[in-house]
C-alpha cells in the first residue's frame, strides 16, 4: 500500500488515505484516472487530424506523438485505424521542406512497401539529407553584402563575378588626367 500511496500525486493522494487495502487503492484510482470513451474519443481524434510537424520537431518525435494518439485511439473499443488512415494523415502532416520532394517519392512506392516502418525509415533519412544539405549551403553561404548590384547572368559555377568591384579597381590605378604623347600625334600627321 505504501507503493501505490507514495507514487500518486499529492493532491490525489488523500484520497487513499481512508483506504485499508491495496485493491480499494487501486479502485478508487481507477475512478479517478478513468478517460470515458465519450470524453476522450473528439479530443484524440482533433489532436491525430490537427497535427503538424512542429518548427524545430524532429521526424521521429513527431512519429513517437502520432503513435500515443493512434494506440489511445484504438485502446477505445469500436475505434479501429488503419495503416493507410495513419500515413496518409502523416504525409499531410509534413513540413513544406519534406512535403515537396517526398510525397512524390512514397507515391512511386510499391503497395507492398507502403508501411508506417518503411514511411518512418524513410521519413527520417529525407530529414538528415535536407540538414546535411541545409548545413552545407550555410558554410558555403559568402558573407552579406558580397553579392550585392551583381546580376544573376554573372553568377556562374558557384562563383560570383563583380563586375562593377573589378572594374573600380581597375579605375583606382588610372591618372586622374588623361595622358596626351605629342610626339607620337606629330609623327602621325607629318607622315607622308
Amino acid at each position: 500500500m505504501r507503493i501505490i500511496y507514495s507514487s500518486v500525486q499529492e493532491g490525489k493522494s488523500r484520497a487513499l488515505m481512508s483506504c485499508e487495502l491495496a485493491q480499494e487503492m487501486w479502485s478508487r484510482m481507477e475512478t479517478a484516472y478513468l478517460e470515458t470513451s465519450d470524453e476522450i474519443a473528439p479530443v484524440l481524434w482533433r489532436k491525430f487530424y490537427g497535427s503538424k510537424i512542429q518548427q524545430g520537431q524532429s521526424v521521429m518525435e513527431f512519429m513517437t506523438e502520432m503513435e500515443q494518439i493512434v494506440s489511445r485511439l484504438r485502446a477505445i473499443n469500436g475505434i479501429v485505424l488503419e495503416d493507410g488512415q495513419i500515413i496518409t494523415q502523416i504525409l499531410m502532416s509534413l513540413p513544406p521542406s519534406l512535403k515537396l520532394n517526398f510525397v512524390v517519392a512514397w507515391d512511386s512506392t510499391p503497395a507492398q512497401e507502403k508501411t508506417l516502418k518503411n514511411l518512418t525509415i524513410r521519413l527520417v533519412k529525407m530529414e538528415k539529407n535536407v540538414k546535411q544539405s541545409e548545413e552545407e549551403n550555410s558554410s558555403n553561404a559568402l558573407p552579406a553584402g558580397i553579392i550585392e548590384n551583381v546580376p544573376v547572368n554573372q553568377v556562374e559555377k558557384g562563383e560570383v563575378v563583380a563586375q562593377d568591384q573589378a572594374q573600380n579597381e581597375f579605375d583606382a590605378h588610372l591618372p586622374d588626367e588623361p595622358i596626351v604623347h605629342e610626339q607620337e600625334d606629330d609623327q602621325l600627321v607629318n607622315q607622308p
